[in-house]
């Protein structure tokens, strides 16, 4: 048993293997500093907060409601269902609480939402701000 898959809720083939986290993990929090770099250049300071738009998918519904659960008692604000786009996929919607647009609080809560995807067999699937889904500047995310 590797380390990380003592996070594992469930059994079964897992949806999320710890090479594909790893890769998303490194991914996402790559984003970050281009996020940041666009939203300086529409006014958004370091200390500046607010609420982010995040995504997670899994073909397990049981797993997805588990996640749901865990990111309600963050007190974010969450929704989830079928995808639209795909049958056998369950998504998560969520917004989290306001928070700072910095490097570490920006870094440290996508480590998080890689963490938590992984403990419960969830891809997190990237964010955006409403800043910049106004201007119809969104985060890539990549599946």
């Amino acid at each position: 048993m590797r380390l990380l898959d003592i996070f594992k809720t469930g059994g079964g083939k897992p949806y999320i293997t710890e090479k594909k986290f790893k890769h998303n993990l490194t991914r996402q929090v790559g984003l970050v500093p281009s996020t940041l770099k666009r939203l300086r250049q529409y006014g958004i300071a370091r200390d500046n907060e607010l609420k982010l738009e995040f995504f997670f998918h899994s073909k397990s519904p049981d797993k997805i409601e588990a996640l749901t659960a865990k990111l309600d008692q963050l007190n974010y604000h969450v929704e989830f269902g079928k995808a639209a786009a795909c049958k056998n996929l369950f998504v998560i919607a969520g917004w989290t609480t306001n928070m700072k647009m910095d490097d570490q609080t920006l870094i440290h809560w996508t480590n998080k939402m890689c963490e938590l995807g992984y403990k419960f067999d969830c891809d997190f699937d990237g964010f955006e701000t409403p800043v910049l889904s106004r201007v119809n500047v969104a985060i890539p995310s990549y599946a």
